[in-house]
């Protein structure tokens, strides 16, 4: 379409992804359908600060009717037992926006059977902001259900798209659905098509927002749990380094940079037992 682009099913060896996007709504079943996938905070030797996260989805008929976003972090995968919830966005001030994009989704339209473009599934960026959400260094699963202005209406997330892959390796992404009359989580897997074709498990796009989390206290540039003499030591020591923020000895404040504003932290947080 003018100024838009497809987001089309991948095919390989002749046969193709036969799945759209995944059932992302509430339904008449408790906390169902709900999606889940997995991402590991690293790099950074405090965490993530993380202030935004932004989903996909379309709706049925293309009628964008989205309300809410509901999401949540696991401390592991949450169809395992001792998994638990460490953020949650019901009652976190987290606010919710819902943006067309120039994209559309659409089966392939050229491994048989093919099937025409259309524009009937333009794809939606739904974000929410994240307050008061860091996380230490960790692997964690996100996971979230839209919500629609019109009940009876379905969101549907879109799955990941790789040029010429009907699935990255280690794909795990899981939704929470029916399964013979019971809710639970389950293996998001394409059959393909035609029916001959391979399993593919699959994975699930969404983009996370934020900046290097800042030490436990500003100021303890050793990373000792107090600020003193010993940090003004530090800082001296490593004076003119450059690392990546929140790495590396001397850097009192996390810029990354240890110059004359790490003495100033130190001093500021002087006396300060770090959490």
């Amino acid at each position: 379409p003018p100024a838009a682009s497809w987001s089309e099913l991948q095919s390989i060896d002749g046969a193709s992804n036969a799945l759209a996007g995944l059932s992302a709504h509430a339904s008449g079943t408790p906390e169902a359908f709900r999606l889940a996938d997995d991402f590991v905070v690293t790099g950074y030797a405090y965490g993530w600060k993380i202030s935004a996260v932004t989903l996909f989805a379309y709706t049925s008929g293309g009628q964008a009717e989205f309300d809410n976003l509901h999401l949540r972090i696991w401390s592991g995968n949450p169809a395992t037992l001792g998994s638990q919830i460490v953020w949650d966005s019901t009652a976190s001030g987290a606010l919710f926006t819902a943006s067309p994009l120039p994209l559309y989704r659409i089966f392939n339209s050229v491994t048989l059977p093919a099937s025409p473009p259309t524009t009937t599934r333009q794809l939606w960026s739904l974000r929410l902001t994240t307050p008061n959400l860091t996380l230490d260094p960790a692997w964690y699963w996100i996971d979230w259900q839209a919500t629609m202005a019109d009940p009876e209406a379905s969101a549907f997330s879109p799955t990941t798209t790789i040029l010429g892959s009907r699935g990255p390796a280690g794909a795990n992404a899981i939704q929470f659905k029916p399964v013979s009359g019971i809710a639970q989580w389950s293996n998001i897997i394409d059959p393909g098509k035609p029916a001959p074709a391979p399993d593919f498990p699959q994975e699930l796009p969404f983009m996370i927002e934020g900046s290097p989390a800042a030490p436990p206290c500003e100021g303890d540039a050793d990373a000792s749990g107090t600020v003193n003499f010993a940090d003004i030591s530090a800082v001296l020591t490593n004076w003119g380094s450059n690392y990546l923020p929140s790495t590396g000895t001397g850097d009192a404040n996390g810029t990354g940079i240890v110059d004359f504003a790490d003495i100033t932290a130190v001093l500021q947080g002087w006396g300060i037992a770090c959490d």
